[in-house]
């Protein structure tokens, strides 16, 4: 479907008069802005040491990827009292819970914590500073992929920075959020209806993660970050259970998720949701307008806590229990006529729902604006000219001779809170009759939808179901039939019937007329045509009260079942459904045809996207040998469909560079000189560019390996898509096709003894240029990492130690030869000490 970008600026003018009530419902809650939001967080700094023993100095809001540089961020906001935190995370101070003591939230408390100031350390005499300002502060921790626990690795058993480097990807910090509270209104056992909390959106791209917030409820003795020290959220049901799959699927399609208790340890104990499908392979989803709820009294006390198996410290209470959730409105329209009929005007009422308000079990005061939807795309001016935040908007619409169908889609978010994206409803649609009964067939002809999508097929498998009956202020009588007569349903893939567009889906033709004097039965069968699998026939009756009395069809309906291609996202953006009648009485009359129904559009919500990233310049993407841009955090791309379902990887990717199937081999230690042994190591592994090559055009891959000592390794440079040579030196092996990179890394080191490891980090990055504009450039990043040890198959035959360069001649155009480059074209050919010759080509201005 084509698609515009809502345009939100554009709200003057009133395009239409609206009937809506303006005052808002007395349950109504406004959303309380956070003191904690990115302008306050953007603040705060925080240093690190990196691997090479720099001192790094990095942003709070910084996405932390580094190991050592989450440990830091972790101590960063459990330690600065500046950084808001939940001072009481139960409504009852001290709240007796079994056997397992008092509920707890800072060290002041005299519990024992982790020492952030001194890797893997417990320091029964050192405290967390209590908040100043007591308000939830959320980290959201990304779970690596090739992450596999064996349920026994726990802190402080393994150093904290190694546990770290195993199983955790990234750690950033969550400020899109607001609070649901009522002012003055405090916790009352009795009162469940109220339930205060913090609502956070969670953007991004993700395979495996779970929330930690600022707050402690742990008694224990020892713990750690990501072990038993702070409140970790993740979709459960229960202790034990294996992960949520296909988790952002699942919510997408309404589901809801909640978390039932506080993990001791989230990665370890595998309870994070995955993105990937049940087929168990890895892969992100990339999330919009997930919404988390993290209620104030989640750790109320309730009946039957205290006999929970000794864990009901860290059981959220049932009416308070944290939900994850996609924030979702639904629209439903409804045209009825107003007035007398010699008025031809009909009322338009379009309802609401917004499932952020199910959250608190009250009304969260959102801004909803209301657009037409014309010929699949929306118009860029709302029908209401300030926001609404009732749930209901009503107009008249006149009536016209032709008939029309009216689509609309309304948008909301919270009031007041900008950093919350606004979400599209589903579209809606009414039908306003025509007024002249001989130019459409005098029927209503409604029609609802279900589809499916297969993405092992990628297919969209359609089950539309069509209904027929009388119009409200014509009919087709009894006079207009005859044995034989049949009626003739198609479905219209697109809006130029005489192409061919469109198939005959279901035909009804009478085979008797009955009566007993004082009712006719018009008998017929309905033959069901192109349908994804057969469908008997079935029979049926329309009755009238007199031969050509109105028509009753008797609830005459038609289920369409059907796919359609997703593989390239050209499938239509609506089906139409008509229904086509030759009456008897018109039979022979001059100039009268064939005449049809109304028309019946089904709109198919299609994924197009736009490019929404940073973009650079090119003498930015030259300079960046060191991985310097900073790279946006967040989603890539904007969504122009709403509900939207059917693309495949490439479609709603725009771009994207991931690493597949790393593999490692080594040699066995030799001799590398008189005074010392080295050993070979190699690692081979595909990146696979993902990007859209009808916006973007030439490309260049980078990848660095990051050394022991912290210093850094290019083995890319240069490699775009029409160089069947790419610039490449050393020992290193690539091949590019297709948007595909294949690197063979190999390199000498210090040997491993028999009980050593080595982690060795890659970054490989991925450069595209606008074929719109030329002059901008787009980038996405993958970063992993791999480890040798005794365990790595030994299967390098040979290793070549660097070589150097031992002659390099420059010939231009005219076969002259020289040892420096000379003006204008230059074949530059280069022999090293291993006898290796390669040849490159030079422009010299």
């Amino acid at each position: 479907m084509k698609r515009l970008l809502l345009n939100f600026a554009a709200l003057a003018g009133l395009l239409l008069p609206c009937t809506a009530a303006a005052a808002e419902p007395t349950t109504v809650l406004a959303p309380v802005k956070l003191l904690g939001d990115s302008a306050y967080f953007s603040k705060f700094t925080y240093d690190w040491i990196n691997d090479a023993g720099q001192t790094c100095t990095a942003r709070l809001t910084d996405v932390a990827t580094d190991p050592r540089q989450i440990y830091a961020l972790i101590a960063k906001v459990y330690t600065d009292p500046k950084i808001p935190g939940k001072i009481k995370v139960s409504p009852v101070d001290g709240d007796k819970v079994g056997t397992v003591g008092n509920v707890v939230t800072y060290s002041e408390k005299a519990w024992t914590h982790w020492n952030p100031g001194v890797e893997n350390q417990l320091d029964v005499n050192w405290n967390i500073p209590t908040p100043e300002t007591d308000e939830q502060t959320m980290l959201l921790v990304e779970v690596k992929d090739n992450f596999d626990t064996d349920g026994a690795t726990r802190y402080p058993d393994n150093s904290t920075i190694a546990c770290i480097y195993h199983c955790i990807k990234s750690v950033r910090l969550l400020y899109n959020a607001f609070r649901i509270e009522r002012a003055g209104q405090s916790y009352s056992a009795g009162d469940t209806s109220y339930k205060p909390g913090v609502v956070y959106n969670v953007s991004g791209t993700y395979n495996r993660f779970f929330l930690m917030g600022k707050g402690s409820n742990r008694p224990v003795l020892n713990g750690a970050p990501f072990d038993r020290m702070f409140e970790q959220y993740s979709p459960s049901t229960g202790v034990g259970n294996i992960p949520v799959s296909d988790f952002y699927q699942q919510l997408k399609s309404g589901h809801s998720y909640t978390v039932k208790h506080d993990c001791g340890s989230v990665p370890h104990l595998g309870h994070y949701p995955t993105m990937a499908s049940t087929s168990g392979t890895t892969g992100a989803e990339t999330m919009s307008n997930l919404i988390v709820f993290i209620p104030d009294y989640r750790l109320a006390p309730w009946s039957g806590r205290d006999t929970n198996d000794g864990q009901a410290w860290c059981m959220y209470n049932p009416a308070y229990i944290p939900v994850f959730q996609v924030y979702d409105v639904k629209l439903a329209a409804k045209a009825e006529r107003y007035g007398q009929e010699s008025g031809r005007q009909f009322k338009v009422t379009l309802d609401w729902t917004s499932n952020i308000d199910t959250l608190s079990d009250t009304h969260v005061k959102q801004d909803f604006y209301i657009y037409r939807v014309v010929n699949g795309v929306i118009e860029s001016k709302p029908l209401n000219s300030t926001a609404i935040n009732d749930y209901t908007y009503s107009y008249l619409v006149p009536q016209t001779e032709s008939g029309q169908t009216l689509t609309y889609v309304i948008t909301g978010r919270p009031s007041g809170i900008s950093s919350f994206n606004p979400v599209e409803s589903n579209l809606a649609s009414v039908m306003i009759p025509g007024y002249d009964p001989y130019e459409r067939l005098a029927l209503d002809i409604e029609a609802t939808s279900r589809s499916k999508y297969d993405p092992q097929k990628q297919e969209n498998e359609y089950t539309n179901h069509i209904v027929v009956d009388n119009n409200a202020y014509t009919h087709v009588t009894g006079d207009f039939l005859n044995v034989g007569t049949q009626f003739h349903l198609y479905r219209f893939d697109n809006d130029k019937p005489n192409d061919g567009g469109h198939s005959e889906i279901a035909t009804i033709t009478i085979q008797s007329i009955v009566t007993d004097g004082s009712a006719y039965n018009f008998n017929y069968v309905m033959e069901m045509k192109n349908q994804a699998e057969a469908v008997s026939g079935t029979n049926g009756k329309f009755t009238a009260t007199s031969a050509n009395g109105a028509i009753n069809f008797n609830g005459l309906e038609a289920t369409d079942h059907f796919t359609a291609s997703t593989a390239a996202n050209t499938h239509a953006d609506h089906y139409d459904y008509v229904l086509k009648l030759m009456p008897k009485k018109a039979a022979g009359s001059a100039g009268v045809k064939d005449v049809y129904s109304n028309v019946a559009r089904i709109y198919v919500p299609k994924t197009q996207f736009g490019i929404d990233m940073t973009p650079y310049t090119k003498a930015e993407v030259d300079g960046d040998t060191k991985h310097t841009l900073a790279l946006p955090d967040g989603v890539h791309m904007t969504v122009l469909a709403a509900n939207t379902y059917g693309a495949d990887q490439k479609q709603a990717t725009p771009l994207s560079v991931k690493v597949e199937n790393p593999t490692t081999m080594s040699t066995k230690p030799f001799a590398y000189d008189a005074t010392s042994w080295k050993m070979g190591f190699a690692c081979a592994f595909k990146a696979n560019g993902i990007f859209d090559k009808d916006s973007m055009g030439e490309y260049t891959y980078r990848v660095w390996r990051i050394n022991d000592d912290g210093s850094e390794t290019m083995l890319t440079e240069n490699m775009y898509d029409d160089d069947s040579h790419p610039n490449v030196t050393d020992n290193y092996k690539f091949h590019i096709d297709g948007g595909d990179l294949d690197v063979s890394d190999l390199f000498i080191d210090n040997p491993l003894s028999a009980t050593g490891s080595k982690t060795v980090n890659y970054i490989v990055r991925l450069y595209c240029q606008s074929l719109a504009d030329q002059s901008k450039f787009y980038v996405a990043e993958d970063r992993f990492s791999v480890t040798f040890d005794a365990s790595t198959p030994t299967g390098i035959s040979e290793v070549k130690l660097p070589a150097t360069v031992a002659s390099v001649r420059y010939i231009d155009a005219t076969g002259r030869q020289s040892q420096t480059p000379m003006s204008g074209f230059n074949i530059v050919v280069t022999t090293l000490t291993d006898g290796t010759v390669t040849t490159s080509k030079l422009i010299k201005r």
